[in-house]
């Protein structure tokens, strides 16, 4: 089994650039900002020389809180069946029940699953019902941010990383897992995106808030091509790992170490389509293609995000700070 690269198995992708963005997709696929618009931020600016003098942000404290200063784990992992069992907050029950096969054993997908990707934000008091601002929707967008760096820690093999290697992975993917968990929790909807519980806004709602017109439409296409597959919860939780261990993310140190942990996690996505699927012996590959579109997505998200920041609309938090410096 071959790692993946950029988010795709064969194709090679070109290098495409917006000179009014200053968001670049480089030839592995990947979103990044560009040096120069950086200078456009004065919160930025300003949050930099913090991040530096302190030399320690929310997400190097988070990653390493559970390290002893050698940089060995302070806990012992916790065993599967101590695990808090997936529940609430997740995708409604009728995307999962058809779907489970309890038959199906691999250590990893388990807890993979318990893991829980599959978390959504919560809406906050006074808000639910409401037309938000642009600022306010953003917040559920920093919630799920935190999320994905709490479930990082608990994808196996992760934290056996060096701190260096688990930040550059992070930096590298949390756009697309952002991304992909608003899309997958809205498959189902009709033209409805699920940004938090009891937050679901139409299309035109949306685009009022400020994400525009094209990321709104690509957003509900790529979750009608999840729907098309009927990705169930299991495929869910196993593709959130792949997306965060692409082993040509920036700043990598030890790319052998992460392509060994995206190889057993497409194995095991493998094994266990053949066994829900047995009669599909292409849903492997239909599946894993989904995720060049996926990055594309993402790759609009991060421009229209900028976009925001840059006209005042939205306020980047420290968090966000770190993943874009």
């Amino acid at each position: 089994m071959e790692p993946l690269q950029g988010g795709t198995t064969n194709a090679h992708l070109h290098l495409e650039t917006s000179q009014k963005s200053g968001v670049i997709n480089d030839i592995e696929g990947r979103t990044q900002i560009k040096e120069d618009h950086k200078s456009h931020f004065p919160c930025i600016r300003t949050a930099q020389k913090i991040v530096h003098k302190t030399q320690k942000g929310y997400l190097t404290a988070v990653l390493g809180e559970d390290r002893s200063p050698g940089g060995k784990h302070r806990h012992k992992r916790q065993r599967l069946d101590e695990v808090a069992s997936v529940t609430a907050g997740t995708i409604p029950t009728m995307l999962e029940t058809p779907l489970e096969v309890p038959e199906f054993h691999d250590p990893l997908v388990d807890r993979l699953v318990a893991a829980r990707p599959d978390r959504i934000p919560k809406a906050e008091h006074g808000l639910t019902g409401c037309i938000l601002s642009a600022t306010e929707l953003m917040q559920y967008g920093y919630v799920e941010l935190k999320y994905i760096v709490q479930w990082a820690k608990n994808v196996p093999g992760f934290q056996d990383l060096c701190l260096v290697d688990q930040m550059a992975l992070l930096k590298s993917s949390f756009m697309e897992l952002n991304v992909f968990r608003v899309a997958y929790r809205s498959m189902g909807l009709d033209n409805m995106i699920k940004f938090a519980e009891q937050v679901v806004m139409s299309l035109e709602e949306t685009q009022t808030m400020g994400w525009g017109k094209e990321l709104v439409n690509a957003t509900v296409d790529f979750a009608v091509r999840l729907s098309e597959l009927s990705l169930d919860l299991t495929e869910f939780c196993i593709l959130n790992a792949i997306i965060l261990t692409y082993p040509d993310a920036a700043g990598i140190q030890d790319k052998m170490q992460v392509m060994s942990l995206q190889v057993r996690v497409l194995d095991s996505l493998r094994r266990y389509m053949a066994y829900r699927f047995p009669g599909d012996n292409r849903r492997f590959g239909k599946v894993l293609l989904r995720l060049p579109a996926l990055r594309t997505v993402s790759a609009k998200a991060a421009e229209r995000f900028l976009s925001l920041t840059l006209d005042g609309s939205v306020q980047l938090n420290e968090l966000v700070l770190e993943m874009i410096n």
